[in-house]
């Protein structure tokens, strides 16, 4: 509370203090006031959020330092108990209590007649001004600032470094991340949505992903770091910084409504209370509070505690944790509403690359390597570089805040249809997620403050929106999926006919990678297709076997007859390998 104003009273050098200060402390202590301490009220401060006003005091303490601190007006009914704050607080009071409570009061009666206002909620105000930590924008600068609470936001709207230093370190990383740039894009949209219109926040969860080759992947694969990507924007973002899933209901209220129109990150879901029976909050409990924008609604009474008042907020979400959201073998499924509200993207295990989706090393050392450096130099760019994002972002936002709204509504509108997601009002609302995202990815671009071209936040939300989409999408849904995807490939790319006791050429074999035609006895002509290629076309991983089966039933995939999802096939000179085998004749038609 009492640091807001701080800035306005800079400390003045101690050394060349000394003699003035012990001078001071000697007549003080006689009582003896001819020379007064310097004890100022500067400023009566109103807390619009709990209807309570302070007096700013700017005082000198014991070490001759200028210092600042608040206190509730209505203690200065009973100056001696200011008296006592203050001396807790080291000021340079005289010992002799009365003329101690002479000094306060002779503040009272000098006190200036500004008045400023402050709140605890940031974001936008009245429409027309932004309140952010440090500074507000528009038409209320220097009239509403805000109150940052040291042991709720401690990194919330600090800042270091440059943005241009910021971009220079995030330019090649994100060349080569889509998880980067769209939850660079979801944390930037805080500010769009009330402008948009928006009602409901979304949560982005950066979860691990599995194969059917691999039950559980690496956990270092860069998802806590996406996350604290994401927070640089606002202020610092050392991991210790990150807010963890051990937080109660209580506690997300106060930190949502304290960061509104900012966003929240927070960290590790297996944190959570899975029960949701404790303090913690479940992580189906969090979706759906957080999304709604407002906490548990408390009575008349308990709510004339400023602690205890309802509180509300709008804004965006990014977390993260191993535990996959949605997926085959869950023991239960989460609802529509919720899968909208919490949208899961996978991320790749480490060995292939992780948050750096876009590495083309075939290498796995190579891959590793490159990783490797691309996620220093984002740590480098983030820990020297932070806070320097967003402010500059609602510079631009003010004085266009009407069309830059209705510019990322058609962003967004022309997104959704190229995702082939306007076919129902689910498919629309959960694609739009993803979208604004993307959208603001590419203002973002278009306003220069980020290191990337719009065309490129476009194929990444066309990925990342794939991705999510599969993994919250039924198997049947995946097998709908699948078949489509499959027949483009055989219809439009022409794959090579290789017959057996044939060798391929080396043109011929590199084509093969993405499928070929051969005659299978039982069969007849198959598309057949490397199982790790496959796996790509499903769009959720760890579910191609399944896929598979239910192809099966289909008579559209054949499965090996030993049970497995994959047949051995030897190709001439390449050996003999398992691979998924498909009726080409029922996939033409």
């Amino acid at each position: 509370m009492n640091d807001i104003l701080g800035k306005l009273h800079k400390p003045e050098p101690i050394k060349a203090r000394i003699a003035e200060t012990q001078d001071r402390h000697a007549s003080t202590a006689r009582g003896d006031i001819t020379v007064t301490p310097r004890l100022h009220i500067i400023a009566t401060v109103i807390n619009i959020d709990r209807n309570e006003t302070f007096y700013q005091i700017a005082y000198e303490d014991i070490e001759g330092v200028s210092q600042t601190k608040m206190l509730p007006r209505e203690l200065f009914n009973r100056p001696f108990r200011v008296v006592e704050s203050l001396s807790r607080w080291g000021a340079a009071l005289p010992d002799n209590p009365k003329a101690a409570v002479k000094i306060v009061n002779e503040a009272i009666l000098s006190k200036s007649a500004t008045i400023r206002r402050v709140t605890e909620r940031a974001g936008w105000y009245e429409g027309r001004s932004f309140v952010y930590p440090g500074e507000t924008f528009g038409e209320h600068a220097g009239k509403v600032l805000y109150q940052r609470s040291d042991n709720l936001t401690p990194a919330l709207g600090l800042t270091a470094g440059t943005l241009k230093a910021w971009q220079e370190g995030l330019l090649e990383p994100s060349k080569y991340s889509d998880y980067l740039i769209i939850a660079i894009g979801h944390k930037a949209a805080n500010a769009f949505l009330e402008p948009m219109g928006e009602q409901e926040g979304c949560i982005l969860h950066l979860h691990g992903s599995k194969s059917d080759s691999s039950e559980k992947a690496a956990s270092s694969s860069g998802k806590t770091l996406a996350t604290r990507v994401a927070a640089s924007l606002t202020g610092r973002c050392m991991k210790s910084d990150m807010v963890s899933f051990a937080i109660s209901e209580l506690g997300l209220g106060d930190l949502a409504a304290a960061q509104n129109h900012l966003g929240v990150e927070i960290d590790e879901i297996g944190r959570a209370d899975t029960n949701a029976k404790g303090p913690r909050m479940g992580a189906n409990q969090f979706s759906y509070q957080f999304a709604s924008g407002r906490g548990s609604f408390r009575s008349k009474r308990a709510s004339r505690d400023p602690d205890l008042q309802n509180r509300v907020w709008l804004g965006n979400a990014i977390s993260n944790g191993e535990p996959t959201l949605d997926g085959v073998g869950r023991e239960q499924q989460r609802a529509e509403g919720e899968k909208v509200r919490m949208i899961g993207l996978p991320v790749p295990s480490g060995a292939e690359g992780g948050i750096f989706n876009r590495l083309k090393d075939k290498s796995a050392r190579k891959r590793a390597e490159h990783c490797k450096a691309l996620a220093e130099l984002t740590e480098n760019a983030i820990s020297a570089n932070y806070g320097v994002l967003f402010p500059q972002l609602i510079r631009a936002i003010i004085p266009s805040r009407v069309a830059m709204s209705e510019r990322l509504r058609r962003r967004v509108a022309r997104l959704v249809q190229e995702a082939g997601a306007d076919s129902n009002p689910w498919e629309r609302r959960f694609a739009r997620k993803l979208a604004l995202a993307a959208a603001t990815a590419m203002e973002l671009s278009s306003l220069h403050l980020v290191p990337w071209s719009e065309k490129r936040a476009k194929r990444a939300f066309l990925r990342m929106y794939r991705q999510a989409r599969g993994a919250v999408a039924t198997i049947d849904e995946l097998a709908d999926g699948t078949v489509a995807r499959l027949r483009t490939l055989l219809l439009d790319s022409s794959p090579p006919k290789l017959e057996k006791g044939t060798k391929p050429s080396d043109r011929e074999w590199e084509r093969a990678q993405d499928g070929f035609l051969r005659k299978i006895p039982g069969i007849g002509l198959a598309f057949v297709i490397p199982m790790a290629r496959f796996e790509k076309l499903v769009s959720r991983r760890g579910t191609a076997g399944a896929v598979i089966q239910k192809l099966a039933q289909q008579r559209i995939a054949h499965p090996g007859e030993d049970g497995s999802p994959t047949r051995q096939v030897a190709i001439e000179g390449r050996g003999r390998r398992r691979y998924a085998c498909f009726d080409a004749g029922a996939l033409r038609r």
